[in-house]
């Protein structure tokens, strides 16, 4: 069992368990849905039997009522219907359907409740029918002006209205025997009542007056047999509870009451019962369905625990960066289908692995197990080896590049003041590190305009060519004039001729490209290759130039700072010789100036001499005309 069992999918080892509890629990809402429904019918049933007993009282109480006052009505006593006969006919209908309607009810399928219902039934009607012979005789009995009362009042006032003159405190002893009957209910007035009604009619026989005498004797015997009919009428409703009509309905009521209540206690037993029935069957399913689910549960838990433990420890080995062992696979189910998995998975991964660190040694042409290549971690693995080859491609290029730019660089840097030296060495490196089989320098001529040959290089000799390019003649020229580098494919024949030991051969492939900075040509360079440049090599020239014409640049504003150095300097001693001669002028001005102004001082000082000897002058003359002036006066007043 345990074997097969094993051999199930999952789905269906889980279906089994959880069909089996699902089972126990459908049972066990089958029955407690059909105990709740048996509870419930009982509860109805309870409450439509509480419901009769409700019925019963309101019914009882409508009869006590029309018993006590609804017959005096003039509603009744006219049409014989009353508001508490018609309450008790709607609950005696009420009660008789509900009877009808719960005689099918399950609980009375047993005979003896049966029985006990058909009693109920029997009760009611004997007790109905004692109400309609009350009703009926209360009918007939009337009040006041109506019905038999009606026609004794009548008698009365026969009487009383006489004009034969009988006894008139015989007939207040009548009248007053007649209310205490009515009042207490006691025969014993109907005896008095009659023995006055003897003396009254000796009294009337006695009388000599014959007029009327007939007359008044009928009504007389009219009064008793009126009021002994209603007496015999009260009698047959009842002088007491317990008496006539009523004591017959009361005794009906109170037997039917009880039967209802006997009812009403069994069906409330009968539900309780079924309550706890229902509660005891309950548990004891609910405790089979907990039981047998442990069961399950602990049987399925070490039956799939087991394989998913052996998984787990493989994922967890597999989780801390170690390769677990290949698990060994007992079962068909989906366990069983996620061992090969990951079996799989774990040889997949190592493949990966493997290929990766052949990848981190540096074996870029190692290929991957072709029975993984489709997965995805191959794939990616593949992509990734394959932008490595790219990365390490580019990588080579930008390091070929940037070894090539360091080592211009160093020579840039450590170049000397000869232009011709310098593109010696420039022109050598170059064609020796891009391979090309020869190569060219020229520089731009300012004086003369043109581009001159500074350095040759073929076949690792340098060649002695001085050339001289008139700007824009020749592709060399034309290269300045428009500023950007000329790649030449396809080489004319005649174009450049490669000589060597073993002959001589038209170039394949040449570049020109011009020596700028700042959108100012320094010079050119031409390089010519039997093999096609690549754009790395292109861009390689063309950043090299660029350094180049830095250079070139630096060199011609370095010459052009030497020659204005020089003529600073030869203008410098020429200012010096004028310097002296300006200074020894000026140590003469300043002689000559200083001669002036001790001239001018003397000249101050004599000036300042004369103005004092004229300002004594001044008072002498003004001192002489005062005297004279003086003498005038005298002469005058002599």
């Amino acid at each position: 069992m345990k074997t097969w069992i094993q051999k199930l999918p999952i789905r269906f080892k889980l279906l089994f368990a959880f069909g089996s509890i699902l089972l126990m629990s459908v049972w066990i809402i089958s029955v407690g849905i059909s105990s709740i429904q048996n509870i419930i019918s009982y509860n109805e049933l309870s409450e439509r039997i509480n419901g009769l007993n409700v019925a019963a009282l309101k019914m009882s109480r409508d009869i006590q009522e029309f018993s006590d006052r609804g017959f005096k009505n003039v509603e009744f006593l006219k049409t014989n219907e009353s508001e508490w006969l018609n309450s008790y006919n709607k609950e005696y209908a009420f009660i008789q359907s509900e009877l009808e309607d719960i005689d099918s009810h399950d609980y009375f399928t047993r005979q003896i409740n049966k029985r006990q219902l058909d009693s109920i039934s029997s009760k009611l009607v004997a007790y109905d029918k004692n109400v309609k012979s009350l009703i009926l005789t209360f009918s007939e009995r009337g009040f006041q002006d109506y019905g038999v009362e009606g026609k004794l009042r009548k008698a009365i006032h026969d009487v009383e209205d006489s004009n034969y003159p009988y006894d008139k405190a015989s007939m207040l002893m009548l009248r007053r025997h007649e209310k205490d009957f009515f009042l207490r209910k006691d025969l014993k007035y109907k005896n008095r009542f009659n023995d006055q009604i003897e003396k009254l009619t000796i009294q009337v026989d006695s009388m000599n007056l014959e007029e009327g005498k007939s007359e008044i004797k009928n009504s007389i015997k009219k009064y008793q047999s009126q009021f002994n009919y209603i007496i015999e009428l009260e009698s047959k409703i009842g002088l007491d509870s317990e008496s006539g009509l009523l004591g017959a309905i009361n005794s009906n009521f109170e037997s039917f009451e009880n039967v209802l209540s006997n009812l009403t206690q069994s069906v409330k037993s009968k539900n309780q019962e079924m309550v706890q029935h229902s509660l005891i069957t309950l548990f004891a399913l609910l405790t089979l369905q907990i039981i047998v689910g442990l069961i399950l549960v602990i049987f399925y838990a070490n039956l799939l625990t087991k394989a998913i433990n052996e998984i787990k420890s493989a994922l967890v080995s597999l989780s801390k960066g170690s390769f677990p062992e290949n698990m060994v696979v007992r079962t068909k189910d989906e366990i069983a289908y996620a061992k090969h998995a990951l079996n799989n998975l774990v040889e997949r991964i190592k493949a990966a692995v493997q290929f990766a660190q052949d990848l981190g040694k540096g074996n870029l042409n190692i290929e991957y197990k072709d029975e993984f290549k489709e997965d995805v971690l191959a794939t990616a693995i593949i992509k990734m080896k394959s932008q490595l080859v790219e990365a390490d491609k580019q990588q080579r290029s930008i390091n070929w590049l940037n070894e090539g730019m360091a080592k211009f660089s160093e020579i840039l840097k450590n170049n000397t003041n000869n232009i011709s030296e310098l593109g010696d060495e420039i022109i050598s490196q170059l064609v020796n590190y891009l391979g090309v089989n020869q190569g060219a320098i020229y520089v731009i001529n300012e004086d003369e305009n043109c581009l001159e040959s500074v350095a040759t290089y073929a076949y690792n000799k340098k060649k002695y060519e001085h050339k001289k390019i008139q700007i824009g003649q020749g592709l060399v020229g034309q290269s300045v004039l428009e500023k950007s580098y000329i790649l030449l494919k396809e080489v004319p024949e005649d174009y450049i001729k490669i000589t060597s030991g073993l002959g001589e051969a038209t170039a394949r492939n040449v570049i020109i490209v011009p020596l700028m900075i700042n959108d100012e040509a320094m010079g050119v360079i031409e390089l010519a290759s039997f093999q096609l440049f690549s754009e790395l090599e292109i861009k390689f020239i063309n950043r090299v130039s660029e350094s180049i014409a830095n250079i070139l640049s630096s060199k011609k504003i370095a010459e052009r700072t030497l020659k204005l150095l020089d003529e600073a300097q030869e203008k410098a001693v020429a200012l010096s010789a004028q310097d002296e001669e300006l200074r020894q002028n000026s140590e003469e001005l300043q002689a000559t100036q200083e001669e002036m102004e001790r001239q001018r001082t003397e000249l101050l000082k004599e000036v300042e001499r004369l103005e004092n000897e004229l300002g004594k002058s001044e008072i002498q003359i003004s001192d002489l005309r005062n005297r004279l002036t003086q003498k005038e006066k005298e002469h005058l007043f002599e």
